[in-house]
């Protein structure tokens, strides 16, 4: 299973559907330019007891997008998160974006959803896990329309907007739920 997400991780970093500057360039170039820029795909790194993209865990978090922001990863609220993965026995679960791409915060486009959507469902042919978790409002309007069938469920963003108290009351209450219903 773990190899089929890395050959996925792989394709996934290849791709270059949303990307379409310097285009007079070889794809391999292009795909260095991309990362130049920070426009490439970025995946959850493991932390800890946490795997991150290559966890093969039950649940799936799906997030909207990585953000360009710089620094090091997890950080401030996705480490709370990472925490709070571990805390409640979820370290193993797959962590990863309905886009793949860095782009700046916002509404997603209908391209960019497209274009990253196959992705996503490979990764749950992969995966097969029991549920999917939809991280934020956006993703879950998303989830709901392409994929009717699966098992999702929503929970609030991890986004600094909480104060720390309240993320982890939040948070823990909704992964609680989680690891308790659905497993």
């Amino acid at each position: 299973m773990r190899e089929e997400l890395r050959d996925l991780l792989s394709h996934i970093e290849n791709c270059l559907k949303c990307y379409e500057d310097f285009k007079e360039y070889s794809d391999e170039d292009r795909v260095k330019i991309r990362q130049w820029y920070n426009k490439s795909p970025w995946f959850f790194p493991p932390h800890g007891e946490v795997k991150g993209f290559l966890g093969t865990g039950e649940a799936m978090f799906v997030c909207q997008r990585p953000s360009t922001q710089p620094g090091t990863f997890p950080r401030g609220n996705s480490l709370r998160f990472y925490e709070l993965l571990k805390e409640f026995g979820l370290e193993d679960s797959h962590l990863t974006d309905l886009v793949k791409c860095r782009g700046l915060v916002g509404k997603l486009t209908e391209e960019e959803i497209n274009n990253c959507l196959p992705h996503l469902i490979d990764e749950i042919a992969i995966l097969k896990p029991k549920v999917i978790v939809a991280v934020g409002n956006e993703v879950f309007k998303v989830l709901s329309k392409h994929l009717p069938e699966e098992n999702v469920v929503k929970m609030p963003h991890y986004a600094p907007r909480y104060k720390p108290e309240d993320f982890a009351e939040v948070l823990g209450e909704k992964l609680k739920e989680i690891k308790e219903v659905r497993f």
